[in-house]
């Protein structure tokens, strides 16, 4: 009689091995998608509510102002401080210097200034 529940509960257990595995995986891939990074906006940029160009502005994120770069989402990244979402065109995650390196600006900063862009 052993025998034949035998099937099933192997079955089961490898499912439930399986289910363990795969939300294991989705566990590490959603922590390191959302893992904050340093950054900085590259000039004057509106800071969204919600990730999309028609979303009510928040903040104004001025040009060179060092932010914490969180989710990304169509196009759009979080700024956590600031409580909102700017386009990725207008922010930039900094490089990690290799070593010698002086760790300095980026060359070829463009240096304009468009007040509150944001990819309208």
């Amino acid at each position: 009689m052993n025998f034949r529940n035998r099937p099933a509960r192997v079955a089961a257990a490898t499912g439930a091995v399986v289910v363990a595995g795969a939300a294991t995986m989705l566990a590490v891939a959603a922590g390191t998608a959302s893992a904050d990074e340093p950054g900085r906006c590259l000039q004057n940029v509106n800071i969204r509510e919600e990730p999309d160009a028609q979303s009510r502005i928040v903040a104004l994120c001025e040009a060179g102002t060092k932010v914490q770069l969180g989710d990304e989402r169509d196009g759009w990244v979080h700024i956590d401080e600031l409580g909102g979402w700017a386009s990725k065109d207008y922010v930039k995650a900094d490089e990690t210097p290799s070593p010698g390196s002086s760790g300095g600006s980026d060359s070829g900063s463009d240096g304009s200034s468009s007040a509150g862009s944001d990819s309208e």
